[in-house]
């Protein structure tokens, strides 16, 4: 019964209390929840920090491709002639096999004695013969027209019983008179000298032993002379023997020579006589017999 009665009393009191309120917009009120629930919600969300910015480059500017061009074509001027380079040159070989073809000039000097020039077994003999003791004897052969730079080569050999003090080697820049040359000679000795003739003798390199000479009987020696300008280089066997420089004479004739300063001849066989220019010389020297 009397909590009956106290439901009635709070529904009056509700009804007293409804008869007093102001009424309600309620899509007012719908639209201030809304609002309160976003700025809740939006204070409560947590700040995202974007962790890469993307970095814009500026757009690459293309370069057109070159353009082609004609390549200019050159001017050709005249081919230019080129100097040939001189061939080696053999001048002369005579190794005296055949007499019959020989290129040499004999000289002969009868008086006061005689000097006899003869082919023996394809070499060349000059011979002196003397019996008198006041004048020496000469047998010498000549080649003609040499140019003034040259190298010759012969191969020397003195007979038995040649006087020890005879002589025999070659004669370079002879003039076409035999007034003057120059005399580049060997002795059975061992010895050699070389002279510079014009109506007398001036010894340049005067009688000198060399160990490079042969002297043993029937021995074969090389003699050799390098002609360039005024130097003349002098070899024998292959070996330097001097050097020497005159400008004096400037025959172009060549000898082949045996002197006699006794009663007692000389005598020397000659073989293998080459004569070519220096580059040829010196591209391929000749064989030491």
């Amino acid at each position: 019964m009397k909590t009956r009665m106290l439901k009635i009393f709070v529904l009056a009191a509700m009804v007293a209390l409804g008869c007093n309120l102001t009424p309600v917009d309620a899509d007012a009120t719908a639209t201030q929840i809304a609002a309160d629930i976003f700025a809740t919600q939006t204070a409560q969300a947590p700040t995202i920090t974007p962790s890469f910015t993307p970095t814009l480059t500026e757009t690459p500017t293309l370069t057109p491709p070159p353009t082609e061009t004609e390549t200019p074509t050159p001017a050709f001027t005249d081919t230019p002639v080129l100097s040939p380079t001189p061939e080696p040159e053999v001048i002369l070989f005579d190794d005296f096999s055949n007499p019959d073809e020989a290129v040499w000039v004999a000289e002969e000097f009868v008086e006061p004695s005689l000097g006899s020039i003869t082919a023996v077994d394809g070499r060349v003999l000059l011979e002196t013969r003397y019996n008198t003791e006041d004048f020496f004897g000469i047998a010498q052969i000549t080649y003609h027209d040499l140019p003034q730079d040259f190298a010759v080569t012969v191969e020397i050999e003195f007979t038995a019983g040649s006087s020890e003090i005879g002589e025999a080697g070659i004669l370079i820049r002879l003039t076409p008179d035999y007034a003057a040359d120059y005399e580049f000679t060997i002795a059975p000795d061992g010895s050699f000298a070389i002279f510079k003739y014009t109506e007398e003798f001036d010894a340049l390199i005067d009688y000198t032993e060399s160990s490079a000479i042969r002297t043993e009987p029937g021995a074969v020696n090389q003699l050799t002379v390098l002609a360039d300008g005024p130097a003349m280089t002098l070899l024998i066997n292959g070996i330097n023997v001097g050097t020497i420089e005159d400008d004096d004479i400037h025959g172009a004739w060549l000898g082949l020579v045996v002197y006699n300063f006794e009663d007692v001849g000389t005598g020397a066989y000659f073989d293998n006589l080459l004569i070519t220019d220096l580059a040829t010389y010196f591209a391929e020297p000749p064989a030491v017999p």
